[in-house]
């Protein structure tokens, strides 16, 4: 019986050990869970820059507004320099030369076209116009005729690369100095639109998007008109700075 006894305690002691051990080990395996650092999230590395932020522009596009109904549909029936003459305002114009930007953590690309072909140094002032929201092309733009903008605006401020359907605004300044608008959908490809990343930063320059686009549209209310537009533009994009 003694003999038993010493068994028993030696068998005890043995137990206690080992739930002591595990406890350890458990409280140990815990502790190391919880320093763990968690996963930094993964940004997409940045793509090589085009060498020029220039990009290249075709088409058209044609605005005309008139005071009376049936002055417009007369033109719109026969588009004649007699029926045209009428027109409060009217814009014809004909690209040769995109510039674009993007705002990371915006929601809206915005391309400016111009009619003119632009030097090397209009390209840099009007990429720092740009980067700096200053005043060199709104002045250009001032003029009617010069230029047109189009506002492509996304759901996500991190458009999904690849080839899509996309609804845009453009806009253009009339010949009685007044702004026309008319929106329209077009075919994008992008490469890359980033949010928020280390490496993009104001100035730098994207891989180039292209974009396709036509439309026509008719318009009344206080005054009638319409637009016609074919465009086409592949052009790099600048990133803008936040403001």
């Amino acid at each position: 019986m003694r003999s038993s006894g010493v068994e028993y305690l030696l068998v005890t002691a043995l137990v206690v050990v080992g739930l002591a051990a595990c406890n350890r080990a458990a409280k140990t395996e815990g502790e190391s869970t919880k320093l763990a650092p968690s996963a930094a999230p993964v940004e997409p590395p940045p793509p090589p820059e085009p060498a020029s932020a220039l990009g290249s522009a075709s088409g058209t596009l044609r605005m005309v507004k008139f005071a009376k109904e049936m002055d417009f549909w007369a033109f719109d029936k026969n588009p004649s320099d007699a029926n045209l003459a009428k027109a409060q305002g009217r814009v014809d114009q004909e690209f040769h030369a995109a510039m674009a930007s993007w705002k990371p953590g915006g929601y809206s690309l915005v391309i400016h076209l111009f009619t003119d072909n632009l030097s090397p140094d209009e390209v840099e002032q009007f990429k720092t116009a740009i980067v700096n929201d200053s005043d060199a092309i709104r002045k250009r733009a001032a003029t009617p005729g010069k230029v047109a903008g189009i506002r492509v605006n996304f759901e996500s401020n991190a458009p999904p690369s690849g080839r899509q359907k996309v609804y845009l605004s453009i806009d253009s300044r009339l010949s009685d100095g007044k702004f026309a608008s008319e929106s329209g959908q077009a075919d994008l490809q992008i490469s890359i639109l980033p949010p928020r990343t280390t490496w993009a930063l104001p100035g730098r320059v994207l891989p180039e998007v292209e974009l396709r686009t036509s439309g026509k549209q008719h318009y009344g209310g206080s005054s009638f008109g319409g637009s016609e537009w074919q465009i086409q533009v592949h052009v790099p994009v600048i990133i803008r700075r936040e403001y």
